[in-house]
């Protein structure tokens, strides 16, 4: 038998072309932030192929929404890690965390490896 669903990779680059004419309308900033998200669902290619979609656009979807995600955990370790050291600094004890307005610890649950982009 066949492969009923077209290669990821050739899926992913025709993703892209269908919005070739939305890419071009965007300001030259937008256009670099799109190239991005693209560069993205790159990353994670080989979960795309393994997941076999009918709709292409879902895995791609997925996989910008997951380095955006790294991104901000990324982020937000940082600047408790800035935090930290600010009130190190003033003599208040490392590792202390703040509790946000939403009761929740403004600290990453876990470290992970990040990718910059």
């Amino acid at each position: 038998m066949g492969r009923t669903v077209a290669a990821y990779s050739w899926q992913l680059e025709k993703v892209r072309d269908r919005f070739r004419k939305f890419r071009a309308s965007l300001r030259r900033e937008d256009q670099h932030l799109f190239d991005d998200l693209m560069l993205y669902a790159k990353l994670h290619v080989q979960a795309g192929v393994m997941a076999a979609f009918p709709n292409p656009s879902d895995p791609v979807m997925l996989s910008i929404l997951i380095e955006q995600q790294r991104q901000l955990s990324r982020m937000k370790r940082e600047l408790q890690r800035l935090k930290d050291s600010l009130k190190s600094s003033e003599g208040n004890p490392p590792g202390s965390s703040e509790v946000s307005a939403e009761g929740n610890s403004v600290e990453a649950s876990s470290p992970e490896d990040v990718t910059d982009v």
